[in-house]
């Protein structure tokens, strides 16, 4: 029951010659100072200039103080929930959207622990990137 496999040949095709164009003859190296005689220099600073998009002027830091009432608020919560009153009152003063609190700001609040945050903070407000950013004032 032995069978045998036999292999055909499979026969090759060919494929057509690819013809160039007729226009690839000419010499690229004829073309070229042409086209640099054409096109007048452009200056250096030019180019600088427009691929720059013009600056805004950048205002500065506006300073903030915001302080904190949590007497009544569970000691527990009391550094959260400062950063809430923070960002509420920072929104609430620079009537913005969104407000982005750098990581200083955090620190600085929980530098004492959960329980006790500081009473006050002074912070410094300025646009960056079409958003406003928080940090803690020097």
């Amino acid at each position: 029951m032995a069978e045998k496999t036999e292999k055909k040949a499979v026969p090759e095709v060919k494929k057509p010659e690819e013809k160039e164009p007729a226009k690839a003859e000419k010499k690229p190296e004829e073309k070229e100072p042409a086209k640099a005689e054409k096109k007048p220099e452009k200056k250096p600073e030019a180019k600088e200039k427009a691929g720059k998009k013009p600056e805004k002027p950048e205002k500065p830091a506006r300073i903030y103080t915001v302080s904190f009432k949590l007497s009544k608020v569970p000691r527990s919560q009391r550094a959260s929930k400062a950063i809430h009153i923070l960002r509420e009152s920072l929104l609430r003063q620079t009537k913005a959207k969104d407000i982005v609190l750098d990581s200083s700001i955090n620190r600085e609040i929980w530098s004492h622990g959960m329980q006790k945050p500081p009473r006050s903070v002074k912070v410094a407000v300025s646009e960056q990137d079409d958003m406003l950013v928080a940090k803690i004032a020097k």
